[in-house]
């Protein structure tokens, strides 16, 4: 039905032993992937990051129900700041 499920990076492949990763299906490497996983690519980053902050899970951006990208906790720095006048 064209729904993203789950995602595989660095994290699910280092826990998998190197011998095992050649013979291993996808469906037991991958992080499922729920609805609160799942972001419309017109929301602000800042709002994402704010909201989402200690998940540390992926997201799936999609729009008009099309996957277009996939949002990395990992690659987002930990000092990711408001600007300056959000805060009145």
């Amino acid at each position: 039905d064209g729904r993203v499920v789950g995602v595989i990076g660095h994290d699910e492949l280092d826990a998998t032993a190197p011998a095992r990763r050649v013979s291993t299906r996808v469906e037991r490497l991958m992080t499922r992937i729920g609805p609160d996983d799942v972001v419309e690519a017109d929301r602000p980053l800042q709002t994402i990051v704010m909201d989402r902050h200690d998940a540390g899970r992926p997201l799936v951006v999609v729009e008009d129900d099309t996957v277009i990208g996939i949002i990395d906790p990992s690659s987002l720095t930990s000092d990711f700041r408001l600007p300056t006048s959000d805060f009145g």
